[in-house]
């Protein structure tokens, strides 16, 4: 391995070493943004300058928070995906559409959106095309 690559090597091992007392913190406004709306949630470069400001943070480089964030963005976002078998109903119902049907007049494939209010279901919308 050539001498330039290593020293990177050497680098990254100790950047990542800095960063682990700032870890929780970052997991915690990651999880934090699951629930704000898709315009609040934040960049990289604010967890950064938060990290900075905040918590006291120095000697650590922007591309190490930047690369630990890309790495546990999607798993924090998979730990907190409800399992499929683990999903509630709403107690009013649910409004989602219902695909696959065929119009029997037009053959086209249609879709309804309907409220379900204990076992009455109330049909809002039919589309087809």
């Amino acid at each position: 391995m050539p001498l330039r690559e290593c020293r990177a090597a050497q680098g990254d091992a100790a950047s990542g070493l800095k960063l682990d007392p700032f870890k929780p913190a970052i997991d915690d406004i990651l999880r934090a943004d699951l629930d704000a709306p898709r315009k609040q949630r934040h960049t990289v470069r604010r967890i950064y300058h938060r990290l900075l400001d905040e918590h006291g943070m120095a000697d650590v480089s922007y591309q190490v928070v930047r690369t630990y964030v890309a790495d546990r963005k999607p798993k924090i976002r998979a730990e907190s995906a409800p399992s499929s078998g683990s999903e509630k109903a709403s107690p009013i119902g649910s409004s989602a559409p219902t695909w696959g049907k065929t119009a029997p007049w037009t053959g086209r494939a249609c879709w309804s959106s309907s409220t379900s209010i204990s076992t009455a279901a109330i049909v809002t919308s039919t589309r087809c095309w």
